[in-house]
């Protein structure tokens, strides 16, 4: 199963990063972006985050990075951990898993689901923000409570 969660994240993450680095100019001045995220207090291994100009700006870049089993990640816009540009961004946050025991059959419909609730995953919903400075930018953390309390 792990193997399978790890091929849909990935699949979900490259897409994204082909898209993000089609809309990168290469003249942009790029800043080093690194965080951690954690959703109940655990590393959210496998996750994708993604940075959306805060202007709504379609052809801006989109920089992505996929979080390690630590709950790091590093920000890319056109090279792996280049960062991003500096200015506003909306930050969204998705996290694909199949459940455990569930198996893929042609024909059917993927189980593989978001752990994370939907609000983080569209640019337009998010309550997460950051920015990007052009004189570095202090490490994002982002932590999600999906339990309610």
């Amino acid at each position: 199963m792990t193997l399978l969660r790890n091929r849909a994240a990935d699949s979900i993450l490259l897409a994204t990063a082909l898209l993000a680095a089609g809309c990168a100019k290469s003249g942009d001045t790029l800043v080093p972006v690194s965080g951690h995220v954690t959703v109940d207090g655990k590393p959210a291994a496998g996750a994708a985050v993604v940075f959306h100009p805060a202007d709504g700006n379609p052809n801006g870049t989109h920089p992505v990075g996929q979080v390690d089993a630590d709950g790091n990640f590093q920000l890319t816009t056109i090279r792996s951990g280049d960062g991003a540009a500096p200015g506003e961004y909306r930050v969204t946050l998705t996290w694909y898993v199949s459940p455990p025991g569930k198996r893929v059959v042609e024909g059917e419909e993927s189980p593989v689901r978001n752990l994370i609730p939907d609000k983080y995953a569209r640019a337009d919903w998010t309550p997460l923000t950051a920015t990007v400075r052009s004189d570095g930018t202090e490490p994002v953390r982002i932590e999600i409570n999906t339990k309610r309390r």
